[in-house]
């Protein structure tokens, strides 16, 4: 008997079938949709956790100035024309928060 005229029943695949590579690909290529689409949230949740310590960090440190010098002025005189410009500039900052606000929203 000739050796190259049998055959070997038990014969392994010398590679990869089109079929299976094209799975892994298709698989491969979900998982990074995936994962882009999970680092998009997360770095949207880290800007606005950013931002919403800012605001929490001035607001803050504008209460421990009014605190110090609330202690710090034992006396002290106001006119009503102090009030009312002090008054007058709290409208308007609450309408420009507001504005803000507003657009940030849409």
């Amino acid at each position: 008997m000739n050796s190259r005229a049998r055959k070997r029943p038990n014969r392994l695949p010398r590679g990869y079938t089109l079929l299976e590579v094209l799975l892994v690909l298709t698989l491969v290529s979900s998982l990074l949709a995936g994962v882009g689409g999970l680092m998009t949230i997360v770095q949207k949740s880290n800007n606005a956790s950013k931002e919403s310590f800012l605001v929490r960090r001035d607001l803050r440190r504008f209460a421990d100035d009014v605190r110090d010098d609330a202690h710090s002025a034992a006396t002290a005189v106001v006119e009503q024309k102090q009030v009312d410009a002090l008054a007058r500039f709290v409208r308007i900052h609450s309408r420009l928060s507001d504005r803000v606000t507003a657009a940030r929203q849409t």
